[in-house]
């Protein structure tokens, strides 16, 4: 995904060469067909075959010109690489003189060589990986046969276990094929920029009706009234009894306090 994308922005700077870029199509629509026969069958890799020349002459001619183009690239980074440290190191030295730094060709010359670097070491990472997923997929087949040949023995002796992980083994890993941009778009905007907290679910309109909704229905709604049972009408008259007594005392201490008697800040010498 990433390195497709890397191949994509440079093609659309224009600082790639054609070869690399035709090497690198080539590879990825390997790489699909691999994945195609591998879902087919796992007899898919058998028939494949590595995209490029396939007379070694070729193959050799292709290599020696790729390296002959990283080694030249790698030269004239070192050299502006140099360039920029001599300018900064003047800089450092000479207080209040106008330095001659790499002006803004030289500049632009030493990141577009960057990118066509970095977009031949794709290529050759690529093929890496192209050649090495036969290995795996041989790997995996290995170890599947010989994880089966252990079940086997272990289900014989152990069936309900011998149940249990073949349901584990049938699930598939996780693939996530990139057919369009958009798709893989998409996927940076949910992997990469998504934040880490969580984002609202509502908006402060929807809120405030809900809270409205709780406020009339809940909160404002009028209470139900409480009504008191009573077993005898013996209790009913001793409740009624103590209502009146605690009014009493009530109206008691009204008359005792009352209202504006309290401390009024007087008297203070």
């Amino acid at each position: 995904i990433f390195f497709r994308e890397f191949m994509a922005g440079v093609e659309r700077l224009g600082v790639c060469r054609r070869d690399d870029l035709r090497s690198f199509d080539s590879i990825v629509d390997a790489l699909q067909q691999s994945a195609d026969s591998s879902e087919a069958g796992p007899a898919g890799f058998s028939s494949f075959r590595e995209p490029g020349p396939q007379s070694p002459a070729a193959r050799r001619d292709e290599l020696v010109a790729r390296a002959k183009f990283e080694k030249e690239v790698d030269t004239k980074i070192a050299a502006l690489l140099r360039k920029r440290r001599e300018a900064a190191r003047r800089g450092r030295t000479e207080d209040g003189d106008p330095v001659d730094g790499i002006d803004e060709e030289e500049e632009r010359a030493f990141w577009a060589s960057l990118l066509s670097r970095a977009a031949a070491e794709t290529v050759t990472q690529m093929g890496l990986i192209l050649r090495e997923q036969p290995l795996l997929s041989m790997r995996m087949q290995d170890e599947g046969q010989r994880r089966g040949g252990l079940e086997t023995s272990d289900s014989r002796m152990h069936p309900s276990r011998a149940a249990q992980s073949s349901g584990e083994s049938a699930r598939k890993p996780w693939v996530y094929t990139i057919k369009d941009r958009t798709d893989l778009r998409r996927l940076y905007r949910e992997k990469v920029f998504t934040p880490g907290h969580n984002l609202p679910s509502m908006s402060l309109a929807e809120c405030a009706a809900i809270e409205m909704e709780m406020e009339v229905n809940q909160i404002g709604a009028a209470k139900p009234k409480v009504v008191e049972e009573y077993s005898t009408a013996q209790a009913q008259a001793e409740r009624e009894e103590e209502k009146e007594l605690e009014e009493r005392a009530w109206d008691d201490w009204k008359d005792d306090n009352p209202k504006g008697s309290g401390n009024k800040m007087r008297n203070k010498g």
